[in-house]
């Protein structure tokens, strides 16, 4: 039986922590850095050149692994 959707996304975003990767939000922000982890209240942390960034994961549109040569930053 296929894991729903919303578990499916969240096993991905697991897999991603350590990672970097690149990501885009409902309201038109794009992020690019290191996925620290996912907090207890699905926010998920990232460092973007050494600064912590938190998106809340159910505004995130999509999200990939990254080039590790791509730069950070946040948009």
């Amino acid at each position: 039986m296929a894991l729903p959707l919303q578990e499916r996304r969240r096993a991905l975003i697991k897999g991603l922590v350590g990672k970097k990767v690149s990501l885009s939000t409902s309201d038109f922000h794009h992020v690019v850095g290191r996925l620290i982890a996912v907090g207890e209240d699905d926010r998920l942390e990232l460092l973007v050149k050494n600064k912590a960034v938190h998106v809340r994961q159910a505004g995130v549109v999509r999200i990939q692994e990254a080039d590790p040569a791509l730069a950070e930053y946040i948009k």
